[in-house]
């Protein structure tokens, strides 16, 4: 008996013991089965075919039962053609849901089937919406909190010069003597970093709208590798740059594909996103995987792992994600994710969606940009530019 079977002849126990349909599905959304699929389970377990019931006076008046001896094998027989007509009913107008559970891929299939399809992404785009809640330690102190969005597009169809155009809108710091107010656009593109800071970027009371509306171009092999003085302030740059060879690129793909990075995978309705239609799970992040992740793709790009934003209790990256539950929309036809959110319940959430797969804009780059360095001279005369 198939394990569908099983689950046909459960429910119809239940139902005969009084249990609610909302209870039965409840049960088995449990272990992983989908609630359209389980509304078909319902329907074929009331139809005669599964029910076994007997004969109800309404059946009875309707002549559908009759009590001679040689009346009853006609009357099975009637029985059994009307379930199969309502069994086949049932398969066309609901119980397609039940046929996709049968045949469809588990779980785990499609997210393993996902991890791979996502490493042959060309290009995307993308809006992230986060909140986060850091609470302080003095009972004194208000919590510290954050809001960011992101938005904008990626290009790898040249791994060794990807091109990224994000648009950044964030206050950080809420709480803290020195919030930071973020609107600024980057752009990102044959080894060089496009800057436009819009006006209401600041730290504390320092504003930057004396450099706000105007393109700064930086070169990252030379202007980013100097230590910038401002106001006192001392900011080392990093200046490593992503530059993948080949079989670079077929590590990291590795690394992605092998990644299991979710755990307690529950199936929900499915649902269409942006005209989508997609697998529907919730899920809790694997904080252990996401960091090994982390860990060996940096070894790969060279990027150190002391800066890496690695998750754990105690820091603002993995307050997000430690003690939550997420959901994620996958498209049945590409295995594509389309949205992740992801939450806890001190408010902390991101929400991510994407768009537009290997079907981005083109990313230009701004033809009046100013390079960076004319731009920190024309401000503190060059004094205050290291050398």
């Amino acid at each position: 008996m198939s394990k569908e079977e099983e689950a046909v002849r459960y429910i119809r126990d239940r139902l005969r013991e009084g249990v609610s349909q909302e209870r039965i599905i409840e049960e088995l959304a449990r272990i992983g089965w989908d609630y359209r699929t389980l509304l078909g389970f319902i329907e074929m377990a009331k139809a005669p075919l599964f029910s076994g019931d007997s004969p109800t006076p309404q059946m009875a008046a309707a002549g559908q039962w009759q009590s001679s001896e040689g009346k009853k094998t006609e009357n099975k027989k009637t029985k059994a053609v009307i379930g199969g007509i309502a069994l086949a009913a049932i398969l066309i107008a609901g119980g397609g849901y039940a046929y996709e559970k049968f045949t469809g891929p588990t779980p785990p299939e499609v997210l393993q089937k996902t991890m791979m399809e996502m490493t042959t992404v060309k290009s995307f785009s993308f809006s992230l919406d986060g909140t986060l809640e850091t609470p302080t330690s003095s009972p004194a102190t208000s919590a510290r909190s954050a809001t960011v969005t992101l938005s904008g597009d990626f290009s790898f169809q040249n791994p060794q010069n990807s091109a990224y155009r994000l648009t950044i809108k964030g206050n950080m710091g809420v709480g803290t003597s020195f919030p930071l107010v973020v609107d600024s656009e980057i752009i990102s593109s044959d080894k060089f970093l496009y800057l436009k800071i819009n006006p209401g970027t600041s730290i504390g009371p320092i504003s930057f709208n004396m450099i706000a509306n105007q393109w700064i171009k930086i070169d990252l092999s030379s202007d980013l590798a100097k230590t910038l003085f401002l106001s006192g302030l001392t900011i080392q740059v990093p200046t490593t740059t992503l530059s993948l060879t080949p079989e670079k690129t077929t590590k990291v793909k590795d690394f992605v594909r092998n990644a299991s990075l979710f755990k307690d995978v529950e199936s929900l309705p499915a649902e269409t996103v942006d005209g989508v239609n997609t697998y529907h799970y919730s899920f809790k992040p694997d904080i252990v995987a996401l960091q090994k992740l982390a860990l060996n793709i940096g070894s790969v790009v060279g990027v150190s792992s002391t800066s890496l934003p690695i998750a754990s209790s105690t820091n603002a990256f993995g307050s997000i994600y430690v003690n939550t539950r997420g959901e994620i929309w996958i498209g049945k036809s590409d295995f594509l994710i389309r949205k992740l959110l992801i939450s806890d319940i001190r408010g902390n959430a991101m929400k991510l969606a994407i768009t537009n797969y290997n079907n981005t804009p083109e990313i230009l780059v701004p033809f009046n940009a100013k390079p960076l360095q004319d731009v920190l001279g024309s401000l503190f005369g060059g004094a205050m530019v290291g050398k």
